[in-house]
């Protein structure tokens, strides 16, 4: 598990160099992908059904996570949220 979890903190990362979708995320919005993001580690074969019920597209959610990168308040919100 140690190793999905970090599989999703290393893109975060990595991400806030790239850039986002340009788009202000809310703390909320990060608390939520946070969330998302914890339930894609617990059980990556499910990762379909967490964003399906999420309500983000695959692409939504890669994007807000570019947007929650470049932030670094959203991206403490992001990893308390995973917690």
């Amino acid at each position: 598990m140690k190793t999905t979890l970090r599989a999703l903190l290393i893109p975060l990362l990595l991400l806030s160099a790239c850039g986002g979708s340009g788009s202000a995320p809310s703390a909320a919005d990060a608390t939520k992908a946070g969330g998302v993001a914890k339930q894609l580690a617990a059980d990556p074969a499910k990762g379909a059904e967490a964003l399906k019920a999420s309500g983000w597209s695959e692409a939504e959610f890669e994007a807000l996570l570019y947007d929650i990168a470049a932030d670094p308040a959203l991206s403490k919100v992001y990893l308390e949220a995973m917690r």
